[in-house]
């Protein structure tokens, strides 16, 4: 009959704790992208829609995951950061920023860190 440590005891319920928080990250990471991809789909331009619709959501490693938009990823920049405007003659203005995505990402990531402490305690 062999004995348990008390050592032996408490890393297997560390262990387990640890795998328990791992997985909680993997699955809020995962909510809070889509989330944020959802909250930019519904707060973005709809001139033609197609910026609007191109919000998504994929996961990068195991514990990360990216909003982007895939149907025009290079309006992103121009949209939050703003841009001249230039025509045959020359420039004549600026367009302001919106910053739509910024308030989206910081949204997100406030949104990822309440559900995981919520999810831990």
């Amino acid at each position: 009959m062999g004995s348990v440590s008390v050592s032996d005891q408490m890393t297997e319920i560390l262990d387990g704790y640890v795998e328990e928080i791992r997985d909680a990250i993997q699955t809020e990471t995962s909510k809070a992208a889509k989330d944020t991809a959802q909250r930019l789909r519904s707060t973005s331009a709809r001139k033609t829609g197609e910026y609007r619709e191109g919000w998504r959501s994929k996961r990068t490693t195991q514990s990360g995951a990216v909003t982007y938009n895939a149907k025009m990823p290079g309006l992103t920049h121009l949209l939050e950061k703003g841009h001249l405007i230039v025509n045959k003659k020359g420039t004549f203005g600026r367009v302001p920023g919106d910053h739509k995505i910024a308030d989206a990402e910081q949204w997100g990531a406030d949104e990822f860190e309440r559900r995981l402490l919520r999810r831990i305690q």
